[in-house]
């Protein structure tokens, strides 16, 4: 009976030491449990910029054991993202982490509750604005040290490049036996969004170092396609000899393919329209020429905050590299580059990737992160 005890005791211990070194070579501790992330989210889930961002966020959080917590608040009012994100912050059981965009006076109140919580927070997609600076700090671990990153695509720069683009694009259109100077329109979202001012700062530089491009006019609208419809109808009555519309979103773009059609105009033909960000529709007017080129690449954010929260929560700062504040690159898709990206569309594309193989906590031989989209491809 001892001698039966003794084995069966020596084969409880074989396949303990069995799980635990299969453990240690995945990545996975025994006692490890599973981070809890929330994030609340500017638009409801079928938003077209927004649901692509949680779907690739999902994706990274199954592979990296991750419990992601989705507030939503399609109403983008202050109140209402204000009680969310604090309905978010005091649920139980407590948040590890809070990721969210910057907004105007309410985030500022968001990284306060989450210390006094002991929650760390994590900003991505737009900027601080100057008018809050006092109340956060310019930077992350400044005045906040729960705040310990904060990523924002290079808006800037992506407004210039989207310029440059619809610029030679709209030169190739117009007959070389015409001397006239490029018109363009400045389409742009609320005057709070720091978005859109940085993406139009970007559009205005361009227009400066081009002496044979002018910009006839700017125009507010509130990021809705029937909106902006609505108000380029009327800005193109009083510029009719524009050439380009350039557009800081996708829901703007549509609107200004609408207003150019609802004036007469053939988009592609006698006027050129470019903006921000992509989905199966966008790609299809790019491949026909109604959307002559698109920025895109940051609904790669999200995922990315999940990777640098984990690697940090796991002994992998990322304040040296790439540094608390990242600036990630936008890419370009046009006529002659949108098949290399159309696979990325399908929906169970981004469940195919093992987002571990980014992260240090899973490699910590990694010695760069690689923000770029390029290498999904």
């Amino acid at each position: 009976m001892s001698g039966h005890a003794d084995k069966k005791k020596h084969g409880k211990w074989r396949c303990l030491l069995f799980v635990t070194l299969v453990m240690s070579l995945t990545g996975v501790s025994a006692q490890e449990e599973k981070l809890r992330v929330g994030f609340i989210c500017a638009a409801t889930a079928d938003h077209p910029f927004w649901g692509q961002v949680i779907q690739v966020m999902q994706a990274a959080a199954n592979d990296l054991n991750i419990d992601l917590i989705i507030k939503y608040d399609p109403t983008r009012s202050t109140y209402a993202t204000k009680k969310i994100g604090s309905q978010l912050i005091n649920s139980e059981p407590k948040l590890d982490y809070l990721l969210t965009k910057y907004w105007l006076g309410v985030t500022a109140t968001h990284i306060e509750q989450a210390r006094q919580r002991g929650i760390k927070v994590f900003i991505f997609n737009s900027d601080v604005p100057e008018s809050e600076y006092e109340a956060t700090g310019r930077f992350p671990r400044q005045k906040y040290t729960n705040w310990i990153g904060h990523m924002v695509p290079d808006d800037n720069q992506a407004g210039y490049d989207l310029a440059k683009i619809l610029i030679e694009r709209a030169r190739e259109i117009k007959s070389t036996r015409e001397k006239k100077r490029i018109r363009v329109l400045g389409l742009n979202g609320p005057f709070e969004s720091t978005v859109g001012t940085n993406r139009l700062g970007g559009l205005k530089k361009r227009i400066q170092e081009t002496p044979d491009a002018v910009l006839e006019d700017t125009v507010v609208t509130n990021w809705m396609a029937d909106d902006a419809d609505k108000s380029i109808v009327n800005l193109l009555k009083l510029h009719p000899d524009t050439d380009v519309l350039w557009a800081p979103n996708e829901s703007i773009t549509w609107g200004a393919v609408q207003a150019a059609e609802h004036s007469g105009k053939t988009p592609g033909k006698d006027i050129v329209i470019g903006g921000f960000d992509w989905n199966a529709e966008s790609i299809k007017a790019i491949a026909d020429g109604r959307i002559a080129a698109s920025m895109f690449g940051h609904f790669l954010e999200g995922a990315w905050a999940l990777i640098l929260v984990n690697d940090y929560h796991y002994g992998f700062d990322f304040a040296n590299n790439p540094g608390t504040r990242i600036s990630t690159p936008l890419a370009v898709i046009d006529a002659g580059n949108y098949e290399r990206y159309i696979t990325l569309l399908r929906k169970d594309s981004w469940e195919k990737i093992d987002f571990r193989k980014f992260s240090k906590k899973y490699n910590p031989e990694l010695k760069e992160y690689n923000f770029n989209i390029n290498q999904f491809l």
